[in-house]
């Protein structure tokens, strides 16, 4: 993945946090800890509260993030790496993770709705 790449997936959220769309806070990346890849960017008061609230506003951020909503998923950590890796049950129950964006970001919404589905039975 090229820095182009992460710069241009920043910068569409115009220095807003994608849960609460405050603007002008620090924004930090934010990932989903099973597949490794980037979800969006949330500034620090909604990143703290993402993981503590399974249903609320942050549930609907979780399951369909500004990567999936544009289909579009970066790996987690520095930009010209390979970044985070997919947890090893993800990879048994969902395959190696894709490399191009797109099919990457499909990747995160069929865990993520996965997820959703266990929490609701």
């Amino acid at each position: 993945m090229a820095v182009a790449d992460y710069r241009q997936a920043r910068d569409w959220h115009a220095g807003r946090c994608a849960v609460c769309g405050r603007a002008g806070a620090r924004l930090v990346d934010d990932h989903c800890h099973a597949t490794g890849l980037l979800r969006g960017w949330l500034c620090s008061g909604c990143n703290g509260q993402e993981g503590k609230n399974p249903l609320s506003l942050y549930s609907a951020y979780r399951y369909r993030p500004p990567a999936v909503l544009l289909r579009w998923a970066i790996p987690y950590g520095d930009p010209r790496r390979e970044g985070a890796q997919p947890l090893p049950w993800i990879v048994a129950t969902y395959g190696e993770r894709p490399r191009e964006p797109r099919a990457a970001a499909e990747y995160l919404a069929r865990v993520a709705m996965s997820a959703l589905r266990r929490q609701t039975e």
